[in-house]
Formats: structure tokens, sequence, C-alpha cells
């Protein structure tokens, strides 16, 4: 498919085989999950690829079974990738409020997630109407990155 992105039939192939495949790997995980339903990383895998299949509903209930984890790290992926979710779901609010609970859980040399958990509090402020607290989390992220994402052209939208 990449050396000839013309052939509509490899491409037809391609996706038919992706779609195969993320069927097992959700079957996969849903079984472990019901074995191992008390190890929260398991169901955390399991949200990962229910969302990147475009299941956010199933991801949700899959992150927040996660989120019960007693390890701060694993917790904190589970409230931000719950999230990204809500956000697919265009449910803000959910979304803010996830965020919210991850901020207070990340760690001072965590400069990803901080990057990331700000950004995202910033597109949900901007996304709920609120632009001085969507300015406030984009401007968090500019101090350490301008160029993280398209910051700067939120940040310009928003002045």
């Amino acid at each position: 498919v990449l050396q000839h992105p013309e052939d509509t039939g490899n491409k037809a192939k391609l996706d038919q085989l992706t779609e195969m495949y993320n069927k097992y790997e959700v079957e996969a995980f849903r079984r472990r999950a019901k074995l191992h339903g008390d190890e929260p990383n398991v169901h955390l895998q399991l949200g990962l690829i229910l969302a990147r299949t475009g299941d956010h509903d199933g991801a949700i209930a899959a992150f927040q079974q996660a989120r019960t984890s007693s390890l701060p790290s694993l917790k904190l992926q589970a409230l931000y990738h719950s999230g990204l979710s809500f956000e697919a779901n265009s449910a803000f609010k959910l979304a803010e409020r996830n965020y919210r609970e991850a901020l207070k859980l990340l760690e001072p040399d965590d400069k990803e997630m901080f990057l990331a958990l700000h950004y995202q509090m910033g597109c949900t402020s901007e996304a709920l109407g609120n632009n001085e607290d969507a300015e406030e989390h984009l401007n968090e992220v500019a101090a350490i990155d301008y160029s993280y994402r398209d910051v700067a052209q939120r940040l310009k939208r928003l002045i």
C-alpha cells in the first residue's frame, strides 16, 4: 500500500485485515479483563484498544475500571485517556473533570503528561466557551514548549 497508494484493491485488503485484527485484539482483551477483573492495567489496555477502534463508550467504562488502581501513574493514565474519550464523545464537562483529577496526580518531573494535560484542559475549556481558563492552560504549555501541537495558533485565536 505504501509503495502503490493508487492501488485501491490493496488498500481495501489492508483495511479488511486491520479491522479483523482490531476485532481479535478487542475480544482477546475482553477475555483478559473477565479473567483478571481485579487488575487495573488490563482494563487500561482494553480501554486504549477500544478508544483506538472508536468505541469510546466502551473505552470510558474500561478506563473507569482502571482508575481504581492504587498506582498513581496507572490512575493518571486512566483519567487522561478517559478524558480523551469523553472529548471524542463531545462530553467536555466530563472530560474536564477527568483532566482536573489527573492534574492532582501529576508528578512534578513528568513534563510530557504536564504538557498533554494542560493542552487538553485548554482545548476543553475553549470548547466550553471558557476562554480565560483556556488561555491559562495553554499558556502553561507555551511557557515550556511554544511549538507543542497547535498551542501557538490556539493562543493567537484566544487573544
